[in-house]
């Protein structure tokens, strides 16, 4: 079960997902339910520890590729496994759009080599 610690900078924050408030170094369990829907309200890493999170993204296909529902960290991770190698700072746009490219490569063209008319012998004639 996770756990989430206020950790200040006051001593009392109130919590917007039901009457009550957060008291600072109090451990409150919570399920991955509640947190995975309240994510959003404890992530600052400056008033909150979060431990024993094991979500995070849920993927939407649920098929293993990158999708908008996967955090930039995920989608990196998936590019270095596939054989890429993202460096800097990328949008997720631009990463989906890496994504895409190693499942979709571009295809080139070979030009076609005319060499006229195919001689069809094969030495054994006289």
């Amino acid at each position: 079960m996770p756990t989430v610690t206020f950790k200040g900078p006051y001593m009392w924050k109130r919590r917007t997902d039901m009457a009550g408030h957060w008291e600072r170094g109090l451990a409150t369990e919570v399920s991955q339910a509640w947190l995975d829907e309240w994510r959003h309200t404890v992530k600052n890493p400056d008033q909150f520890i979060v431990q024993g999170d094991e979500g995070g993204f849920v993927d939407e296909g649920n098929d293993g590729i990158p999708d908008k529902s996967w955090t930039i960290k995920s989608i990196r991770g998936w590019l270095e496994d596939n054989g890429a190698n993202p460096k800097g700072y990328a949008t997720k746009s631009k990463l989906l759009a890496q994504v895409q490219t190693i499942l979709n490569p571009p295809v080139v063209d070979e030009e076609i080599i005319d060499e006229g008319p195919v001689d069809k012998t094969t030495g054994d004639e006289e």
